[in-house]
């Protein structure tokens, strides 16, 4: 847990700093040009767990609803003997 908050107030104070201010940027650009319309990147908070994992399932659920997966038509078996 320390070392959580450590990494998330170095994160938050790094902005104070000019190179700070360059790594943000430079994520920020990561994520903008990597981003696609079929592979959209997300900004999930993770202050929380319980917030964390209703973000994460309500984005699956999203993204399964709109591929509308279905079951496989089964094989024809009309042609196949068993001995």
């Amino acid at each position: 847990r320390r070392d959580a908050d450590l990494r998330i107030k170095c994160f938050r104070e790094a902005s104070r700093f000019p190179q700070g201010v360059q790594y943000r940027v430079a994520y920020e650009d990561a994520l903008t040009r990597t981003s696609a319309a079929h592979a959209p990147w997300y900004v999930v908070p993770a202050d929380h767990k319980w917030y964390r994992n209703w973000v994460v399932s309500r984005i699956l659920v999203e993204t399964l609803r709109d591929l509308d997966p279905k079951y496989p038509e089964p094989p024809d078996l009309h042609d196949v003997h068993i001995e």
